[in-house]
């Protein structure tokens, strides 16, 4: 008998959990949170850049704290729900106008802080400081205690004038009330800046209100069109985008007014990331009438599959939607750069790329593995009703479901 199927002869003792517990957050030194402190209240034109720090719900809320205590605009890098969208004081989509101007820069939980402060050429590899001379940068973080190689944890190393190794979560709490202590902060300059940054904050939504709008009845269907379409569909209910930032068309469209929403990228760009992804992520959330959104790549589903089984046989409250370009687009785009810097045939940039001979069919896919599936669907005004007969098939039967969306390249 193998030793998996034997018969225990004695009970097995169970370790005290409580022995286990992880280590309490790592804090910042006193005097890096005055320095801090100091710097940012001393700023003219201060600006926050946040990446990994939604990874804790209480360091977002910490966030909009500190950003409404001296009214600093914050840069959402989307690795996570840093920020709310909604907030005035968010002004994700003028990063490169903000970043130029500053005169303190408070980066936290930044993954690549010297790709979010320079300009990049890609056709050229070559990139020039976003800063101005004389900005002082600010970083927080416990990655660097993770370290396992120079380049593909954190890319190029970026210049840092301190450098804080701490948690954010602990470490936001205590530079909001050193801050207060100090009170170098003028309050009418704190007014004015938010009253100013509010207008821009307004400028920034209308301005992806008004793209949507102009490519509302484009075909293929535009993805602000399907982004909007999903967003219909799922407002009123409970709900979680567990993978697929879509070019940051949910977090220009979508109302992401409280933390945890979003549950981050690809990381890497790896593909095969989002369906086993998005079906661990939806299985907590089983019988919580919650339900989880897939903005799901089609490339990317094409290396795991079997996921679709997994979700099936374990039922979760899963809405994959297939933002379908029948491309491996990220390629498409890397060798038309490359092809223009070396003079050659931009139009072999599809070769090997295209799903088209034949289109891959993923809703037969879908319910080849016990999944509602429905598509593909290429005239926008179908988007909606799709995906209401997904809703009820998720929230009546306890199925996942799949609407196969054909969209523009992206």
């Amino acid at each position: 008998v193998a030793d998996q199927e034997a018969a225990l002869d004695k009970e097995i003792p169970i370790p005290d959990p409580a022995r286990f517990r992880p280590a309490a957050p790592l804090q910042g030194e006193a005097d890096a949170v005055r320095d801090a402190a100091r710097l940012l209240s001393e700023a003219q034109k201060p600006v926050i850049v946040a990446d990994y720090l939604g990874r804790n719900n209480e360091a977002v809320l910490s966030l909009v704290e500190l950003a409404d205590l001296l009214a600093m605009p914050v840069i959402d890098l989307g690795a996570r729900l840093n920020f709310p969208n909604t907030h005035p004081l968010n002004l994700t989509g003028k990063n490169k106008e903000l970043i130029g101007d500053a005169d303190v820069i408070l980066g936290l939980d930044v993954m690549d802080l010297f790709g979010a402060l320079v300009r990049h050429d890609a056709a050229t590899h070559s990139s020039a400081p976003a800063i101005k001379p004389g900005c002082k940068v600010i970083h927080v973080t416990v990655a660097d205690l993770a370290a396992r190689g120079w380049t593909t944890d954190f890319q190029e190393l970026a210049p840092v004038d301190l450098p804080i190794t701490a948690s954010t979560r602990v470490f936001l709490p205590a530079l909001i009330e050193e801050i207060r202590k100090q009170g170098k902060f003028s309050r009418s300059v704190v007014e004015e800046r938010r009253r100013a940054l509010a207008v821009q904050h307004d400028e920034i939504r209308a301005r992806w209100q008004g793209e949507l709008k102009k490519r509302w009845s484009e075909r293929p269907i535009s993805p602000p069109r399907l982004a909007h379409e999903v967003w219909e569909a799922i407002k009123r209910e409970s709900w979680l985008l567990v993978a697929g930032g879509f070019r940051n068309w949910p977090s220009r469209l979508w109302d992401w007014d409280k933390p945890g929403l979003y549950l981050g990228g690809y990381g890497g760009g790896g593909l095969g990331y989002a369906p086993g992804a998005s079906v661990g992520a939806s299985l907590i959330h089983r019988g919580k009438g919650t339900i989880c959104v897939n903005l799901q790549r089609d490339g990317d589903l094409l290396y795991t599959t079997s996921a679709l089984w997994t979700a099936a046989n374990t039922g979760v409250p899963l809405l994959t939607v297939m933002t379908n370009n029948r491309l491996y687009y990220n390629d498409v785009e890397h060798q038309e750069k490359v092809a223009i810097a070396r003079g050659r045939p931009v139009e072999n940039k599809l070769v090997g790329m295209q799903m088209e001979k034949p289109p891959v069919d993923f809703a037969n896919l879908a319910r080849s593995f016990g999944i509602f599936g429905e598509g593909p669907i290429t005239e926008p005004d179908k988007i909606r009703p799709a995906l209401d007969r997904a809703l009820n098939v998720i929230k009546k039967e306890g199925r996942p479901a799949l609407v196969d969306v054909v969209i523009q390249a992206i």
